[in-house]
């Protein structure tokens, strides 16, 4: 088209970026329009939006008057809108929240309202566009209240004691809700304990030590509290503890949680002596029980750990159990590890994960176990599911993993319907335009109010415009665990198959930690400083690129797919090579680092069967992370046609 080549050229040369190229798949995602139509539409949408930036209101309407329906237009309209809050147009509002309702704009314009009306004190009008279904946010709720009590809705007194009696400071715009909370003889010295007792079993002591001039009566309470605090071997001077009170009891078990952390067993003397002399109540002796178990279990007191739960079913907390029988499984008793299995109930025995471990039991010991099948029924019955437990099961029966994929297929003209919905024109046109975070942010917006099969299509096309991560979130949404084309896509395979070629690694295994990693997102980067598709830290990056002799320069660098991944492979190369090939333990290593998996390898003792060695890794993300990957490595494998076992016949047989 000449005029679309026109627009072109001005663009380009007026230094603004439009990407005018259409994804795979979706050709034409607005039919009713022209080329050069749209081509028009985007150059005067950002005609409008430098207009809007120079605030020259008369090109600003100009070019807005040119784009006629373009997808995009909301976002002028609300970007104009959000700059005339100090003019209160609330008519124009209104009637943008009307047109748009339930869109992603609609919803950031109301917060950005209730920002603006909060801030010059405007009650009425806060009262009038405050919605508590529509707005999670603790500053805006906490506004709220002060909105109602302002124009004299006293009932929201009522709202603000759970708000107050929380272990931390809660944000700013609280304050003045708690003055007048205060002010009007809500706030006790009991609630004051209260807080000052949650503050401290969460870390809080500097507020906690804030909260303690609050109190009268109970000051030296809190002072004794600090100091057991400070040093909590002094919960064994038992004369100071000796007040049937409430706060008494706060501070005996908040002292034996703490000494618990160095000397369990010393703890739980105290404890049963404590218990014996006290009636605490229940959520207290409960929290102070759990605590003291857990430590039993993480120092090795198993056996103590196991008569402590034997006695009260109320103890037995699924994760506590969990803990107790991977240090068991640790130790290699297969004995008492049945003996510890019968303390579940049926309904936490019932998981996969116990099953398997109920047949692996049986198998070990040679003798059946009460309450369980026995091990072959365990495995037919396990392999039925797409998971770590799945698989190892199916190999143990030497039989095809239960994939279960049901990607749906959509029909062109249902793909057609999906893709004209408003929400989703707006985030294909913001993503042509470079504003990914906004468009993947509509999206995941507008999948909220989809039916399956439309987030089904939503899924699909955010697939093949690139966006992996988000495709993958749309399915999550969703609980559309089985549409594995979206879940598991084939992402960057030319990348992949190169970086495979050069490293001799599997493409399964790159696949795997890819998706594992950052679901794909080139753009990820972690609270740690980890970035791109293969989360590499940039100290990892220059460690690699030196060894592998790769051109590493610029730490951005790894925000660009091919480097990271080149990076990412010739590290997982290295890891393999560090490990001896071991899957295992290199995936463990590319999370928890090479250090930290030799230091487990050196102080474990014995060696261990593989399935035990993975499910006894010290840290939970790193036991999770390496079953995923091993499972993705066969999802893969079945997205490539390329047939991936599990685990190989020398793996499966080795111990670690």
């Amino acid at each position: 088209m000449l005029f679309a080549d026109l627009l072109r050229r001005m663009v380009w040369t007026s230094g603004i970026t439009l990407c005018l190229m259409s994804p795979p798949l979706l050709a034409q995602p607005t039919p009713n329009k022209t080329d050069a139509e749209l081509a028009s539409h985007r150059f005067h949408y950002q005609k409008a939006k430098a207009a809007l930036a120079q605030k020259n209101n008369a090109a600003f309407k100009e070019h807005l008057g040119k784009l006629g329906n373009y997808p995009l237009r909301q976002y002028l309209e609300f970007a104009q809108l959000r700059g005339r809050f100090t003019e209160m147009p609330f008519a124009e509002i209104d009637n943008f929240l009307t047109t748009y309702p339930d869109s992603f704009l609609a919803s950031r314009l109301r917060t950005n309202l209730l920002q603006f009306l909060a801030s010059r004190q405007r009650w009425n009008d806060y009262n009038r566009y405050y919605s508590a279904e529509d707005n999670t946010s603790l500053e805006l709720h906490c506004h709220s209240l002060h909105a109602r009590i302002k124009t004299g809705d006293k009932t929201a007194f009522a709202e603000v004691a759970p708000l107050w009696d929380v272990g931390k400071s809660q944000p700013k715009p609280c304050d003045p809700v708690f003055t007048a909370w205060r002010s009007a003889g809500h706030l006790t010295e009991q609630l004051v304990w209260s807080r000052f007792d949650k503050a401290m079993n969460q870390g809080e002591t500097t507020f906690a030590q804030y909260l303690s001039n609050q109190l009268k009566t109970l000051k030296p309470k809190a002072t004794l509290y600090l100091q057991v605090h400070a040093n909590p071997k002094l919960i064994g001077q038992r004369q100071r503890f000796q007040d049937q009170s409430l706060p008494t009891q706060h501070i005996i078990a908040y002292g034996v949680k703490k000494l618990a952390r160095t000397a369990p067993r010393d703890a739980l003397r105290h404890w049963q002596m404590y218990e014996a002399q006290q009636l605490f109540p229940e959520d207290v002796m409960q929290d102070a029980k759990l605590t003291i178990i857990k430590r039993l279990i993480r120092s090795g007191e198993t056996a103590e750990a196991q008569e402590l739960l034997s006695y009260s079913h109320s103890l037995r907390e699924e994760g506590v159990l969990d803990e107790l029988l991977r240090e068991t499984l640790a130790e290699g008793d297969w004995q008492r590890f049945t003996e510890r299995l019968a303390l579940m109930d049926d309904k936490t025995r019932a998981n996969e994960r116990w099953q398997y471990w109920a047949a692996r039991a049986q198998e070990v010991l040679k003798q059946a176990l009460p309450g369980f099948a026995e091990p072959e029924a365990i495995y037919r019955e396990v392999a039925k599911n797409r998971s770590f437990y799945g698989f190892l099961s199916a190999d143990k029966l030497q039989q095809d993993y239960a994939l279960v994929d049901e990607s749906t297929p959509i029909e062109d003209a249902f793909r057609q319907q999906v893709t004209q919905l408003p929400a989703v024109q707006r985030a294909y046109e913001l993503w042509l335009t470079g504003n990914t975070t906004e468009a993947r942010a509509e999206l995941l917006h507008a999948s909220r109010r989809m039916d399956e099969k439309q987030l089904a299509a939503a899924g699909q096309l955010a697939r093949d415009w690139g966006w992996y991560s988000t495709g993958i979130q749309t399915m999550i949404n969703g609980n559309l665990w089985n549409e594995l084309t979206v879940r598991f896509p084939l992402a960057y395979q030319e990348e992949i198959t190169r970086i495979a070629q050069d490293t001799q690694l599997e493409p399964t295994l790159i696949y795997a930690i890819a998706r594992q990693e950052s679901a794909f997102d080139a753009s990820a980067r972690s609270p740690v400083g980890a970035m791109g598709l293969m989360q590499i830290m940039p100290q990892t990056a220059v460690y690699t690129a030196k060894k592998s002799g790769i051109r590493h320069a610029n730490p951005q660098d790894l925000l660009k797919v091919e480097h990271n991944m080149r990076l990412g492979g010739h590290y997982l190369n290295y890891l393999l090579q560090t490990f001896k090939g071991n899957r295992i333990l290199a995936a463990a290593a590319y999370n928890a680092g090479p250090s930290r998996v030799n230091r487990w390898l050196s102080e474990q003792g014995k060696e261990k069967p593989v399935d035990v060695w993975i499910e006894t890794i010290p840290y939970k993300e790193t036991r999770q992370y390496v079953q995923n990957v091993l499972c993705f490595s066969v999802i893969y494998g079945y997205r490539l046609g390329q047939p991936t076992v599990f685990l190989s016949e020398a793996e499966a047989r080795q111990y670690l």
